[in-house]
């Protein structure tokens, strides 16, 4: 975690949002507390370089009893600023999770869910009808789809979009066929992250670049695109 703040840092980023798993948990003798507390002191270490959001991830996977317990628990100790909910995205039930959503919306807590990188625009329509995010993690194939892209556009939802993750993974073949552009044309707010900054060897500048230099986008709207990251 320290690895990526920093490298964050040398980028030039000012306001970072990041997930911390709470399976992590395992290596602080399954101590959800023990947890919170290592974050509570990253962020007060590093509060005079970077605006540091950590946000609660949730594997669809987990034991439901067990996320809702933890998630509210990361909620209340007022540290975490968002939750999100990622992992399998195609034939996953996400109903169990609708109450610890409401518990998040009633404590003023972003909610976001990783959908719609690897499964169909259907997906994405189902967790914004359920969950109602603030903000869908990829959700690129909503551009397969004008009612979807509609619905991301009606409830307000900003799609935070990882294009080098995106091709590494495969479920871009490269960047001049990335969606971003259609769904940027549509109206819908983008941002641009690295998704796992070590993991996929990018910066959030690098992939801008990359944009630009590919003519994807021009520099004002890459501008637009950058300060979406601070709404």
């Amino acid at each position: 975690m320290e690895n990526s703040i920093e490298s964050s840092i040398e980028d030039n980023v000012s306001l970072l949002e990041a997930s911390v798993d709470i399976n992590l948990i395992k290596f602080f003798d399954r101590s959800i507390e023990e947890l919170i507390s290592v974050i509570s002191k990253i962020k007060e270490k590093y509060k005079a370089e970077i605006d540091f959001r950590p946000e609660i991830g949730i594997n669809k996977d987990l034991n439901l009893s067990q996320a809702y317990l933890d998630g509210v628990r990361c909620m209340d100790s007022r540290v975490f600023n968002s939750v999100d909910l990622y992992g399998k995205e195609n034939n996953k039930n996400l109903d169990g999770f609708n109450e610890l959503y409401q518990e998040a919306r009633s404590r003023n807590i972003k909610t976001k869910v990783h959908i719609g990188e690897f499964s169909n625009c259907e997906t994405i329509e189902n967790a914004i009808n359920l969950l109602q995010p603030d903000e869908i993690q990829h959700g690129i194939r909503a551009a397969e789809s004008e009612q979807t892209m509609e619905l991301v556009l009606e409830n307000k939802i900003r799609l935070n979009v990882c294009p080098q993750s995106n091709i590494s993974l495969g479920s871009v073949k490269s960047i001049a066929k990335h969606p971003m552009r259609k769904l940027y044309d549509h109206g819908i707010k983008l941002t641009v992250n690295t998704d796992g900054l070590l993991l996929f060897d990018t910066t959030v500048t690098d992939q801008l670049m990359d944009l630009l230099d590919h003519k994807i986008f021009n520099f004002e709207e890459l501008e637009e695109i950058r300060k979406n990251g601070f709404a």
